[in-house]
């Protein structure tokens, strides 16, 4: 007899090693120089996607984080249909100042969307997907630690399924973000 996992004991799962990976990476990292980053995306906020991000700097060159988003019902955004994503990071830096310029980034997630299914007669069912992707960005530190922060991705869903949502699904998510935040 198969043993099949639910939805929730995989997401569960995920999140674990995700926090494990984190804090053995962490651990091993050079700590004379380390920091922290806390940010907000604002470009999230205005699509219905607010996203709160935390970043540990392990050295000049290299940052692990987490960020979570919270799809939020908007009949003037019509274009988000995600419910949830939450998205581990490695970021590695090309910038001449400490974790700062150009960076590129790879990702982990789990997100949750609301969209019609192709083979249920157009009715809207929750479903929740693991991806793996990537992403560009660059990131300014003003004095003080204010951090700026623009970000463009693009990943694949690893669980795709047939859904149909105005076309068909790719598979594909797309991550974008004009953040704001803190480093300390």
């Amino acid at each position: 007899m198969k043993m099949q996992l639910n939805i929730y004991q995989k997401w569960r799962y995920f999140l674990l090693f995700s926090f494990f990976m984190l804090a053995v990476i962490s651990i091993n990292a050079q700590t004379n120089n380390a920091s922290n980053e806390v940010k907000f995306n604002l470009l999230g906020l205005a699509i219905g996607l607010p996203e709160i991000s935390y970043e540990r700097l392990l050295n000049e060159r290299m940052g692990l984080g987490i960020s979570a988003a919270l799809g939020i019902k908007n009949d003037n955004v019509s274009s988000n249909v995600y419910k949830f994503m939450i998205t581990p990071h490695y970021r590695y830096y090309f910038g001449r100042k400490y974790a700062n310029g150009l960076f590129l980034e790879a990702s982990a997630t789990v997100l949750s969307d609301d969209a019609e299914q192709a083979n249920d007669g157009g009715i809207r069912k929750d479903k929740t997907y693991y991806g793996l992707g990537g992403g560009v960005g660059m990131k300014h530190v003003f004095g003080k630690g204010l951090v700026a922060e623009l970000l463009l991705g693009l990943g694949g869903k690893l669980n795709k399924q047939p859904v149909k949502d105005k076309g068909t699904d790719l598979g594909l998510y797309k991550r974008i973000g004009l953040s704001i935040g803190k480093r300390f």
